[in-house]
């Protein structure tokens, strides 16, 4: 082997032990517990909600770098009332990508998710204060909110989630239970492989069935456009004025808000 290049081999390798023992240092030394008070504080401060993490947050570096957390709750705006919860929660990045100053969230796992929305009789709803843009927002504004949503997500998966819609300016009231969610590989303007499955209750219109989703979900926050495509529906229940209906749907839907 040629000296100059043993000698950038042995460089390298004392870098890489160098690294490794920092970063066993940091695992060992770094406590991201601590940083529970200063998030809920500043959770209160800015949104008037309370974030309760009663658990532990645990972290992993290799081979990917994450966090674990078992119960989460976040109140309702200036309330004690829940709003949202999930049992277990894990968000982990792809520690390569990280070197070429690209963040790719890995996975996002979440177990026993529970929301709970309410849209008033004047269409304020619940979580205005989390959507960041207000409705009234000029467009430049909201282009510019759109484009900070950069994001590469290699997967997320939803299990055991349920969410309520009440919608008191329409009168009717929507609920998700039992549901789980795969979607594949989440970027902007790409198709992600989609399976969703769970029970759907509506009382205007009348609806009680299980519902399967797959598709393809295309996202594209900076254009604020998103879409379902090549999108199979399969119902099975009560719908409206049908008793044990079964639907079998196959349709492209697309919006753009």
């Amino acid at each position: 082997m040629p000296k100059p290049l043993k000698i950038v081999l042995l460089v390298l390798g004392g870098l890489a032990l160098v690294a490794m023992g920092a970063l066993a240092v940091l695992v060992a030394t770094f406590d991201p517990n601590a940083y529970k008070p200063l998030l809920i504080a500043r959770v209160q401060q800015d949104k008037q909600r309370t974030l309760a993490i009663p658990g532990p947050v645990s972290l992993s570096f290799f081979p990917r770098l994450g966090v674990q957390t078992g119960a989460v709750s976040l109140s309702e705006r200036q309330s004690p009332e829940v709003f949202a919860s999930v049992q277990r929660a894990r968000v982990s990045l792809a520690l390569w990508p990280l070197l070429r100053k690209h963040v790719v969230i890995d996975q996002v796992a979440l177990e026993g998710v529970q929301a709970r929305v309410t849209r008033f009789a004047d269409g304020r709803t619940s979580i205005d204060d989390l959507l960041g843009t207000p409705k009234n927002a000029p467009a430049a504004e909201a282009q510019t909110s759109g484009q900070a949503l950069a994001f590469d997500v290699a997967g997320i998966d939803i299990g055991n989630a349920m969410l309520a819609f009440d919608d008191r300016q329409a009168g009717r009231r929507f609920e998700l239970s039992r549901a789980s969610l795969r979607i594949g590989r989440l970027t902007p303007g790409t198709p992600a492989d989609m399976k969703f499955n769970g029970h759907v209750k509506s009382s205007a219109p009348l609806l009680d069935a299980d519902l399967t989703l797959e598709g393809q979900l295309l996202l594209d926050p900076a254009a604020r456009h998103y879409a379902f495509k090549k999108l199979d529906a399969h119902l099975a229940g009560q719908a409206a004025t049908l008793r044990d209906a079964e639907l079998q749907l196959n349709e492209i839907g697309r919006a753009h808000v």
